[in-house]
Formats: structure tokens, C-alpha cells, sequence
């Protein structure tokens, strides 16, 4: 395992952007998404970071990257035209110890970006550890399709109805339910299940 599997929650915290095109722009869209506080060190911006900017949806902090910039931010993505700035950002930030990726420079990242599927709540994410990025999008692509549209909704759903009682450890061990269900069945269960008007499940879809 070359690379340890890990979801980072950034809601509300301070990341470092260094760089103003398109390349930062893409990884600044993520980071918004994810609710990060983003700071950019760039020359210039792009068209889509300055409407950003303009709205304070992000921070343009200077002109110049200067090595204080990384020194309260969580952590750092160098997305700059220049390879010489942005393997300075990855060594500067090594010596503070926070995790910095370097776009598209493999040997200059404490941590990369895998190809992610996105059914918020749930999360799949593929990696070859950057040594086949075309395999793992392939990898995405395949498992996308097998996955239907609603899986978030029914990932809510399981979640609400975890909340409420309905769901728990002590079910799937019942006699009423002595084996697990497998993955194509817990999902067309969800897809099939009847819900009350509170969005709750009724009584004769409870478990256990």
C-alpha cells in the first residue's frame, strides 16, 4: 500500500492554493464543495477565480507566494505554471510537516487526488497511486454506471432510519434476519422501499 486511504474533512478549514489558471481553478471547485476556506497565492487569476473573488468565496492573498502563507493553512496544493515555485511550496511545506500535492508531479506530493465518484453522502474513491491515472478513471467510469442516481438519497434514508431505531446492529443478527443482505439487494431494497410522509419507513418495512 503505497498510499494510506483517507477521507479529510476541510468544512471551515484554511487551505492554500498556490497558482491562479485552470489547473487551480479545478481543484479549487473541489475544495469549495468540500467546505474548505481557501486562500490563493497567484500572479493572476483566471476569469472563474476572480468572479470567485470578487463574491468572497475565496481569499486572493497575494501576488507572490511567500513561505508564511503555509504556515496556519491545513494543508497545500501547488497548481502554478511554475515547476521551480511549486516544488519550493512542497518543500516548504514538508519542513512544517503539512500535507502538500504538487498537480500533476507525483514525486513532489505527500498526497494525491484520487478519481472519486460522488453520490453525497457516499463517497467511492480509485487510485493507482498515480502510477495509471487513465486505469483508475476507466476503473470510476465502470463502477459509475453500475451505480444508480438515488444512492445518495438512500444512503439519507439508511441513515434516518439508523436514527429513529429502525436500523441496528442487533437486526442483522436476528432470527428474522439471519444472514446479511448482499450489495445489489440492500440497494434495490432501498429503491423499493415505502416510506411515510416524515420520510420515515413504515411500519411494515421496519427491520427486525
Amino acid at each position: 500500500m503505497n498510499y494510506f486511504p483517507i477521507f479529510a474533512n476541510l468544512s471551515g478549514r484554511p487551505v492554500l492554493v498556490v497558482g491562479g489558471g485552470a489547473v487551480a481553478a479545478r481543484k479549487i471547485s473541489l475544495l469549495l464543495k468540500a467546505g474548505a476556506e481557501v486562500g490563493v497565492a497567484a500572479k493572476h487569476l483566471n476569469a472563474e477565480l476572480s468572479a470567485l473573488a470578487a463574491e468572497n468565496k475565496i481569499l486572493w492573498l497575494a501576488k507572490e507566494f511567500r513561505a508564511e502563507h503555509i504556515r496556519t493553512v491545513f494543508l497545500i496544493i501547488a497548481a502554478s505554471s511554475d515547476q521551480a515555485l511549486n516544488r519550493r511550496v512542497f518543500h516548504l511545506a514538508e519542513s512544517c510537516q503539512k500535507p502538500v500535492n504538487v498537480v500533476g508531479d507525483r514525486d513532489h506530493c505527500s498526497f494525491i487526488f484520487p478519481s472519486v465518484i460522488d453520490r453525497d453522502p457516499v463517497q467511492i474513491a480509485v487510485s493507482s497511486s498515480g502510477s495509471a491515472p487513465v486505469l483508475a478513471r476507466l476503473l470510476r467510469e465502470r463502477l459509475e454506471a453500475l451505480l444508480p442516481p438515488s444512492l445518495g438519497d438512500m444512503a439519507e434514508i439508511s441513515g434516518r432510519w439508523r436514527d429513529a431505531g429502525f436500523i441496528s446492529p442487533s437486526n442483522w443478527s436476528s432470527a428474522k434476519m439471519p444472514t446479511r443482505p448482499t450489495v445489489s439487494e440492500a440497494i434495490r431494497g432501498a429503491s423499493n422501499a415505502v416510506r411515510s410522509p416524515s420520510g420515515k419507513p413504515s411500519a411494515s418495512n421496519r427491520t427486525g
